[in-house]
């Protein structure tokens, strides 16, 4: 009977072993000890079964964007660098990595110029994340709700106080609370993607053997307008408007 308990004790050792070994950070962690080691398909390969597992963080994302950048991938080094900075707004270091990447793409197109008050508005949405966003304007309700009840109650005789910080606070707290709905709005949306091959033909109908209008290559960022069952209308950041096949181009 002993004998049997201590064999069942190994069993469920073995299997917690096995587990463990394959749980997605783990995975993370054989593939950081393999891009140290300079084995970076090996590194990509374990970073991609950690995607594929379920594991997300822009950790991941950024140290699969440098795999594939060592590979010589760089349309794919862009992409995850891009998902990186999604989860990590302003990040250095994806910023830094995702600028050089994209010196090594054939395109050099300009952007079309923003409004001043849509580029403020970027620039407050990838200060912090949409969780950090959420707890700014949290903290700016709390101060909302505390001059409401300083204002009714005269408080120590604090009501004209609780009368001054209310439009402040209220101010606040809907520019706050309204970045952060931003955010995690464009977290959660993927009307954006990069292009995956080498050279792309963007067609003027949503037929691949309608006109070519002009063409685009690998690494591209594009804003995905409209989708069909297998194209999808894209414009690129001069403002040109196009369709391309789905296979072309990765969500990010």
């Amino acid at each position: 009977m002993k004998k049997t308990a201590f064999l069942f004790i190994l069993a469920v050792a073995f299997v917690t072993g096995l587990k463990a070994e394959s749980h997605p950070s783990a995975l993370f962690d054989q593939g950081n000890e393999a891009y140290k080691n300079a084995s970076y398909d090996t590194a990509l390969a374990l970073y991609l079964q950690a995607d594929s597992a379920g594991y997300t963080s822009w950790q991941l994302h950024y140290n699969i964007g440098n795999a594939y950048f060592k590979t010589g991938q760089i349309p794919f080094a862009i992409l995850h660098y891009e998902k990186s900075l999604k989860l990590s707004p302003g990040n250095k270091d994806v910023i830094h990595n995702l600028k050089f990447a994209e010196q090594s793409t054939v395109d050099d197109i300009t952007a079309m110029p923003k409004l001043f008050y849509e580029d403020f508005f970027n620039r407050l949405i990838n200060a912090f994340s949409s969780y950090t966003w959420f707890i700014i304007a949290a903290l700016f309700f709390v101060v909302l709700c505390a001059s409401v009840v300083l204002f009714l109650t005269n408080f120590n005789g604090l009501k004209p106080l609780g009368y001054y910080i209310f439009p402040v606070a209220l101010f606040l707290f809907v520019i706050t609370f309204t970045v952060a709905y931003a955010a995690d709005y464009r977290l959660q949306t993927q009307n954006e993607g990069v292009i995956i091959e080498s050279t792309v033909r963007v067609k003027s109908e949503p037929s691949a053997t309608s006109k070519t209008l002009f063409v685009i290559h690998g690494g591209l960022k594009v804003e995905i307008r409209t989708t069909t069952d297998d194209m999808h209308e894209i414009q690129i950041p001069d403002g040109r408007v196009g369709w391309i096949e789905k296979q072309k181009l990765e969500r990010i």
